[in-house]
């Protein structure tokens, strides 16, 4: 007993759809959790990528813009190697933003710095410890002053220029140059 003629393109008929059915919810789901995980990233994450990738990379901090590649990045700290001049260690819960240069050849990634600081406050009291000599990247007139980290506080760093000393909330520091 043979199957119908007019039912024998049926059976291939409803296999093919619901095949195609199974397919787009399939590609649906997959969207939805690369959706799910772009939203649960945090600025930190992206850094990280950008830096094992090896891309270039702009900051934007205000008016101001530096490119270079990024070096080291843990929690809220991220160092940038510029393509010219000293580097720049980068506070990623100030308001800063980052762009991925895709016309720029990628560079081999690179991972983490063992030996590098965990934190932004932390890379800050390694240069008050070292006593070297900083620049502030920062919202304040204390921004782009050269000196030396005396202290880091709870809330604010003490800055010491040979004439005067400066007193910066941590939240208003964008960056230091090293």
């Amino acid at each position: 007993m043979g199957v119908p003629a007019w039912l024998a393109g049926v059976g291939h008929e409803l296999r093919s759809a619901i095949g195609d059915e199974f397919r787009a919810e399939a590609a649906a789901d997959e969207r939805a959790v690369a959706r799910f995980r772009l939203r649960h990233r945090t600025l930190s994450d992206v850094a990280t990528e950008l830096m094992h990738r090896g891309d270039a990379v702009t900051v934007f901090i205000g008016n101001s813009t530096v490119r270079g590649r990024l070096a080291h990045v843990a929690s809220n700290l991220a160092t940038l190697t510029p393509t010219t001049g000293a580097r720049l260690h980068l506070n990623l819960d100030s308001p800063i933003t980052l762009r991925r240069n895709p016309s720029e050849k990628r560079h081999a990634g690179r991972g983490r710095d063992s030996m590098a600081c965990d934190s932004f406050p932390a890379q800050l009291r390694s240069f008050e410890m070292a006593g070297r000599l900083i620049r502030l990247e920062a919202d304040s007139p204390a921004g782009r002053v050269l000196g030396r980290l005396e202290a880091v506080a709870v809330d604010h760093v003490v800055l010491t220029t040979p004439d005067t000393k400066w007193y910066v909330p941590l939240g208003v520091i964008h960056g230091v140059w090293e």
